[in-house]
């Protein structure tokens, strides 16, 4: 995120730089926020999420309508590790071109991999061709982006291979790219998303047991494979060894 903001982000003396984070609470005390990239800079900086929280300053009423914030209010949106939490993150980011200035830029980054981790939901891993798909459907200029691969910064700590995403609303939407993220934002579920919690069934069950037998069957052809391995290897070799000595001693005692 800081190399998005060295790179894309101009500040001014005069004018303040509105920033807008979504999803900005953070849930282990103390630690960094993308608000220290924005200290000491003429910026506006609001945390937006669901509740409030450390980091946050604007909860709205509904999640996916942010009504109290008006059309091309925000300069910068910046988004990371969150849009794996938001059940339905496509009416989100049609939010997120909403309130977007024309020539504003978006930043997002969000992981491809890792394990589960819920807060309270983990809905969704993005790869690389997510950062085409969700900027042209929130009616965005794709700028950049990249999903980590195997390397160094893996050696050192991640297992998400994070996918980062630069986008541009070039210019002011048209009355029918607005009109189109009105009808997203307004297909959302009236209904609170709940995890229901549902673990299995009877299909899910014949597949586990069948995996099982075939866990066993696997593993009963490795063990023959190893076997036949360490005779024809191991064993035989030994065994000629043996005899020939033994052949040799006889030669001998004779």
């Amino acid at each position: 995120m800081q190399a998005f903001v060295d790179n894309y982000v101009s500040f001014s003396d005069h004018e303040l730089t509105k920033v807008l984070d979504v999803g900005s609470m953070i849930v282990v005390p103390n630690a960094l926020t993308y608000r220290t990239i924005f200290r000491d800079k003429n910026v506006e900086y609001v945390g937006l999420d669901v509740e409030p929280g450390l980091n946050v300053d604007y909860v709205p009423n509904d999640p996916y309508s942010w009504q109290d914030i008006g059309d091309d209010s925000f300069d910068v949106i910046v988004s990371g590790q969150a849009f794996e939490h938001v059940p339905y993150f496509w009416i989100t980011v049609a939010e997120m071109s909403r309130v977007l200035k024309p020539g504003g830029f978006l930043c997002l980054v969000f992981p491809s991999s890792g394990a589960v981790h819920r807060y309270p939901f983990d809905c969704w891993r993005f790869y690389p061709d997510s950062a085409q798909a969700i900027t042209q459907y929130a009616g965005l200029e794709l700028i950049e982006a990249n999903t980590e691969k195997s390397g160094f910064r893996k050696r050192v700590r991640t297992d998400w291979k994070e996918t980062m995403v630069i986008a541009r609303k070039s210019s002011a939407h048209d009355e029918a790219t607005s009109s189109r993220l009105r009808s997203i934002v307004a297909s959302r579920p009236l209904s609170q998303f709940v995890d229901l919690k549902v673990n299995g069934g009877p299909a899910i069950t014949q597949y586990e047991n069948a995996v099982k037998i075939s866990l066993v069957v696997y593993e009963l052809k490795w063990l023959g494979r190893s076997i036949r391995g360490i005779w024809r290897n191991r064993l035989i070799p030994i065994a000629r060894v043996i005899v020939k000595k033994m052949i040799r001693y006889d030669q001998r005692k004779q």
